[in-house]
């Protein structure tokens, strides 16, 4: 369930979803950005509007036309993506935000989570925004549907199927800002939704992002169940390039 990739003056981040400033840029200067860039960390800003290809790598958003910025703290952009059959996922779809005067530094981090809208992953996004996170750190929430890849794999989704998947990404973009509420820190979110090969598309987001941890949740059972499924854990707890953490849900938690 997975593809793979600033300290600054403090805010209040409230939501927002179509506005964009460069990086660097004047606050009161506007652009718009259009996301078909492999390199994430040069892509400054999100179009509003989805965007889609038939290609044979991850698609990344680039800088494009001005456009207007966010009056709610964020600064947004969506990618729509539909993949060539050689790649690892027959589908992705990107969604980003970024807090206003978000800046990448040298000591950013980036963290890829594991995610599906249940209790236990919500949890492991709220350990990491209490625990990990600074300003100036990225956040990747990988949402990854299994589908078995056949020779003859159909490279496309229904509308209704991509109307639901931009209405997942969406939900857990507003999960994850509405965690930085509390105790707001300028960061970076990334929400990525993919339908492909497991596997496959774990080690493809790890090699993208270079994730300095990759967290995934756990029901508190023997295994790491929920987003990740049996030997597909054991096998990221093996042969992940990256630290593993497993967060256990709050009710499994030793209180001191």
């Amino acid at each position: 369930m997975f593809p793979s990739p600033g300290s600054s003056p403090s805010l209040s981040p409230t939501l927002s979803s179509t506005t964009s400033t460069p990086i660097g840029s004047p606050s009161n200067s506007t652009t718009t950005s259009l996301s078909t860039n492999n390199d994430h960390t040069k892509d400054p800003l999100f179009a509003n509007s989805p965007s889609s290809t038939n290609s044979n790598s991850h698609s990344r958003a680039t800088e494009a036309p001005p456009k207007q910025r966010s009056k709610n703290g964020y600064i947004a952009r969506v990618g729509f993506d539909t993949l060539g059959c050689d790649t690892p996922a027959e589908y992705a779809f990107t969604l980003q935000a970024r807090t206003v005067g978000w800046r990448r530094t040298r000591r950013s981090r980036t963290f890829l989570v594991g995610t599906d809208l249940n209790e236990y992953s919500s949890h492991a996004l709220q350990w990491v925004m209490e625990n990990m996170v600074e300003d100036g750190d990225e956040i990747v929430a990988l949402r990854v549907v299994p589908i078995e890849l056949r020779d003859s794999c159909k490279c496309s989704l229904s509308s209704h199927s991509e109307v639901a998947a931009r209405s997942e990404a969406t939900k857990i973009m507003d999960m994850i800002r509405e965690k930085n509420k509390s105790k707001p820190k300028q960061v970076n979110i990334v929400v990525e939704y993919v339908v492909g090969a497991v596997r496959d598309t774990i080690q493809h987001m790890i090699k993208m992002y270079e994730p300095s941890m990759l967290v995934v949740g756990t029901r508190g059972r023997s295994s790491v169940k929920g987003f990740l499924l049996g030997s597909v854990s054991r096998y990221l707890l093996n042969h992940s390039p990256v630290p593993v953490t497993v967060v256990r849900p709050a009710s499994k938690l030793i209180k001191s």
